[in-house]
């Protein structure tokens, strides 16, 4: 698709402390990343949960597609592995 962009900014999170702000950002990011898949009627919704388990950054995704059946998916990556 001409202009498609793919990609996240989670990369500039990756020297960030574990902070609230990192966290909110971290879910913006993700959210931005798979937005396409709304737009290209992949999923009907895509819902982005983070948060701070010991010393990881762990993201909960939970997409749901158009016929209703939903996809969740937990993943942990060390904060300046991001």
């Amino acid at each position: 698709v001409p202009g498609d962009q793919i990609g996240s900014h989670l990369w500039l999170l990756q020297r960030a402390n574990l902070t609230a702000e990192t966290l909110r950002l971290g879910q913006q990011y993700a959210n931005e990343s798979l937005a396409w898949m709304i737009e290209d009627e992949f999923a009907e919704s895509v819902f982005v949960v983070t948060e701070k388990q010991d010393q990881l950054f762990a993201f909960k995704v939970t997409i749901t597609r158009p016929d209703g059946e939903l996809w969740s998916e937990i993943w942990k990556v060390h904060s300046n592995a991001l």
